[in-house]
């Protein structure tokens, strides 16, 4: 916990997930607890809670993956050729005006309700312990 918010971790376990816009370009990425059901219909920004943005009906993909469990590899890691062909056509998935250097748009990420909300509930049950 911080007095800056940009400072402040997220509590839980949690999922990212990848929306896409309808051309099926790459447009934006919510973090949620992981037992959220992957689709969140919106998402909130992470240090700005006024503002959000309306995601039902995108097309969306898991990002994070498990790849160790009670102590044994689930599978076999990609070598360094395949994850570099994987990152090239990934890269080629983002709209344009965020892999250009000049001006580039900031992808937009954020938070689901249900973990802002926890977030902003644990927040402040700590402050209140503390004064008190």
């Amino acid at each position: 916990l911080s007095e800056n918010r940009a400072k402040t971790n997220f509590p839980g376990c949690k999922q990212v997930t990848r929306f896409r816009d309808r051309e099926g370009h790459f447009f934006a990425d919510a973090v949620h607890l992981e037992e959220e059901e992957a689709g969140v219909p919106r998402m909130t920004h992470p240090f700005e809670p006024a503002k959000q943005l309306d995601l039902a009906g995108f097309p969306h993909e898991p990002l994070l993956h498990p790849v160790w469990r009670d102590g044994g590899v689930l599978e076999t890691p990609p070598g360094v050729r395949e994850s570099a062909d994987y990152a090239r056509r990934r890269l080629a998935e983002l709209p344009p005006e965020h892999r250009r250097f000049e001006n580039p748009h900031v992808y937009k990420v954020g938070l689901s309700e249900q973990l802002h909300t926890l977030r902003e509930k644990l927040t402040d049950e700590y402050k209140k312990g503390i004064m008190s």
